[in-house]
Order: structure tokens, then C-alpha cells, then sequence
């Protein structure tokens, strides 16, 4: 079937369309600006364990001060995050700048319905309602040539990725924009004129992939199992216990229902705390031998003390390294059956983390795109800039993980393209998935 849509959920920088116009609009003095860009920089130093993975110092330096000579007017808000925000891509994924919270807030409540589009030579195509092949020109009169070009002067240079589509440059270009209003697209249908056709955003239910925390799907008939895992970091504090409480009934659900072939679908989780994913692991590691996790090099710094408390004896400045190892906890329902992890671009920090693991140390096969690369800059803090409110994530740990090439991310045992990681992948899909050999 050539025509059907697909339900975009996807982070939009926004609190509400009332107060985020107030907010993205609030105009900011050159003295402000400068500041915070002064105050980002400054920090990236002190904290990072290496803020020169791209440019050299003198190089980063130099970034600096031309960004702040080119800031020579008051701007808005949303101006001068598209301007700061172009540091973003000198570091890596962990470390980066955000919009402020009353920007961020409204993400989690916008949805788009979008055609499913194809990019060959250049050219993006998708089916109307009617079947017939549609030739994107523009979204809100920006060329879909303009969203490319922006897309590849926001790509990461330090964790690479060449899995990429149409949809992640447009969920991109919407995103640092701020956009939260009725898009309008622009499309030919057989070289006629230009056409226009109006894409309303909806308000996201609670219940779908990517707001969700976790998911099971199970068929006990075929006895299989769809495990969505979609964050190792619950959104509120009281959901903390919850969180292990949920993983420890999902294997008590596994082991009455007989269930001997279980997919963890990690497409769109962006990881979170290691406690959670070890957690986890207990179930599906079968031996109880010691195993080595990780190894972990940290930076002390001022604001990571104040954050995450002091490391014994490493002064500011200085570093600690150490190992983890694991040894499985001897829990009851163990999963014993066959494990397949599902993951995608999006698959991130400790998603990537358990993938590896369960490679390395259970075997399981891997479905789906390469993650992120093992040997990867961690253990965030998060500060604020001072004037604007923009976030700031800053890595102050080095960790290389389990894996013989730490130059790679978890390389899948089965490729296969993740077109759109917040659709939910059924028990169907699932076994479709495993069955196909690249």
C-alpha cells in the first residue's frame, strides 16, 4: 500500500503557543549574550575532560570570538540559541546546549502527522492521499534544500552517524526553530504548480512511544515478547521505585506466560542512570561470574562536586579512573530464552551500554542501525546560562565500554533501517525484522 502517514512524535522546542512566543521573542542586550557565551566556554574548560575532540584550543578560542563579534545588536531568544547552539557539533553528544526549560517544556505535548518521504539525488518525494507522488519544495517557504544544508551544518563531528533520513533533518530544522504552529508544505504532483497543503500539529497522548517509559507486547500463543524500553531515567522522582518495580513484574509476566523469545526495543531510548540498565541486566545475564562493565575516567571540577559529590583525594583539575564490574544479581524469573535488542541512530549512552553488553556477555543478536560509538564522553551535569536560561549538559567522564572496537557503535548482526524510532514496533515487525539478512 503506497499511501499511509506516520504518526511524528518528536521533541519541539516549546512551552505553550502563547508563552513560548513570549519567551523565544524576549530580546537579550549584547552584554547578555556575551556573558553566557563567556560563561559556556569557561565551563566547557573546567569541566570536560577534553573539550578539543574537533577544534584545537586556539581554534575553539577563535569560534569564540568571532560568534561574539558577530553578536553586535540585541537579539531574540530564538536567534541567539540558533547562534550559541553551533557549538553543539564540536562536542560530543553529551555535552551541549539546550532552550530553556519554559522553551523545553511543551516538547512531549506536540505530534505531527507526516507523509512518509523518500530522498533520492537530492529530491524528496512522499504519497498524497490519493497515491500519487508528491515533490516537496518547501516547509513554511524553507527549501527542503535549506533544511538539508541545515541539517549538515548541525551534525555532529565527534560521534558520526550516517544513519540519517528526510524526517531527521526536518524533526531537526523544526526543532531548533521552535516551531510549534500549522506547518505549511509546498509539493508538485507531476511538474504541475506548486501546491500547498497544511499539516496541523496535534496534542500527544500519554500512552505512545517516546512519552512512555516502557511497553510489553506479548503473544503467548507464539510465546514472544516486545519489550519498548524507552529511558533508563524516569521523568519524576517518585517514579524511581516504580521504574524496578515495572522491570521486575515485565519478568514475572515473561515467566508466566512461557515466553522464550523476547526483543528489547531500545529505537528511542536516549539512556539515563546505570543503576536502572544494571538492573535490567540481572535478568537476562544467566551466569553469575564477574564481568567487566566499563572503564571510566573522571574529571573533578567545582561544579561536578557540587553536583555529584566529592571523588576521594583528586583535586580540581586532576582525574580518577576506575573500572566497573558486574556480578548478576541472583533474581528469580531469569530470562533463559533467546534476546534480541532492536536499536536504531537514536539509541544512545546507556541504551548503547547494555546493548554492548549483551553482545559481548549473553550473545544476544543485535537488529536494527549502529548506535552510539563505545568509547563515548559521560557522566553529565547540567548547568544553566545565566541570562538566556539555556541548558547546558557538559560530560566530565571519559568511559570505554565493553566491546572489541571502541571506535564503533553496537554494530548490529542484522541491519536494518529505522525509519521513524518513535513508531512502535509490534510482535510482527519484530519477527520480520529477524528474519531478513541485510
Amino acid at each position: 500500500m503506497k499511501c499511509f502517514k506516520v504518526s511524528v512524535l518528536f521533541v519541539v522546542l516549546a512551552l505553550s503557543f502563547c508563552s513560548i512566543a513570549q519567551d523565544k521573542n524576549k530580546v537579550l542586550s549584547v552584554k547578555d549574550m556575551h556573558a553566557d557565551i563567556d560563561y559556556y566556554y569557561s565551563n566547557l574548560q573546567q569541566i570536560h575532560p577534553n573539550p578539543y575532540l574537533v577544534l584545537s584550543e586556539q581554534e575553539f578560542q577563535n569560534k569564540i570570538d568571532s560568534l561574539k563579534h558577530l553578536i553586535d545588536k540585541p537579539l531574540t531568544k530564538q536567534e541567539f540559541f540558533l547562534h550559541i547552539s553551533s557549538f553543539n557539533k564540536y562536542t560530543d553528544l553529551h555535552t551541549n546546549i539546550r532552550g530553556s526549560k519554559k522553551m523545553l517544556k511543551q516538547n512531549a505535548n506536540v505530534t505531527y502527522s507526516f507523509p512518509r518521504f523518500d530522498m533520492q539525488g537530492g529530491v524528496v518525494t512522499f504519497y498524497d492521499k490519493d497515491s500519487m507522488i508528491c515533490s516537496l519544495v518547501a516547509v513554511n517557504d524553507v527549501s527542503t534544500h535549506q533544511i538539508e544544508d541545515y541539517f549538515f551544518s548541525c551534525k555532529n563531528l565527534v560521534e558520526l552517524s550516517e544513519d540519517y533520513n528526510f524526517y531527521d533533518m526536518l524533526t531537526l530544522y523544526i526543532a531548533n526553530h521552535f516551531c510549534s504552529d500549522t506547518l505549511n508544505f509546498s509539493y508538485t504532483t507531476q511538474g504541475k504548480n506548486i501546491q500547498t497543503m497544511k499539516i496541523a500539529p496535534n496534542k500527544a497522548k500519554d500512552d505512545v512511544k517516546g512519552k512512555r517509559t516502557f511497553h510489553l507486547s506479548v503473544d503467548s500463543l507464539q510465546s514472544i515478547a516486545v519489550f519498548e524500553i524507552n529511558s533508563f531515567l524516569p521523568k519524576k522522582v517518585k517514579d524511581y521505585i516504580a521504574y524496578t518495580k515495572y522491570v521486575d513484574n515485565v519478568f514475572d509476566t515473561l515467566k508466566q506466560k512461557n515466553i522464550n523469545r523476547l526483543y528489547l526495543d531500545l529505537t528511542c531510548n536516549n539512556g539515563g542512570l546505570i543503576a536502572f540498565e544494571e538492573h535490567l541486566l540481572s535478568y537476562l545475564v544467566t551466569d553469575e561470574t564477574r564481568k567487566v562493565l566499563w572503564d571510566l575516567v573522571v574529571k573533578q571540577s567545582a561544579k561536578r562536586r557540587s553536583q555529584r559529590g566529592p571523588v576521594p583525594l583528586v583535586a580540581d583539575g586532576n582525574y580518577h579512573q576506575q573500572r566497573q564490574y558486574f556480578t548478576a544479581r541472583d533474581v528469580k524469573n531469569k530470562f533463559k530464552g533467546e534476546v534480541f535488542v532492536i536499536q536504531s541512530r537514536k539509541s544512545f549512552s546507556a541504551a548503547s551500554t547494555l546493548a554492548s553488553q549483551l553482545q559481548t556477555y549473553r550473545k544476544s543478536t543485535i537488529i536494527g542501525e549502529e548506535c552510539q560509538i563505545k568509547a563515548v564522553y559521560t557522566d553529565p551535569i547540567l548547568l544553566t546560562l545565566p541570562k538566556s536560561k539555556f541548558m547546558f549538559m557538559c560530560a566530565t567522564g571519559f568511559i570505554k565500554n565493553v566491546g572489541e572496537n571502541k571506535t564503533k557503535g553496537v554494530v548490529p548482526d542484522i541491519e536494518y533501517k529505522i525509519y521513524n524510532p518513535y513508531e512502535e514496533i509490534s510482535i510482527e515487525q519484530a519477527e520480520m525484522m529477524r528474519q531478513i539478512k541485510n
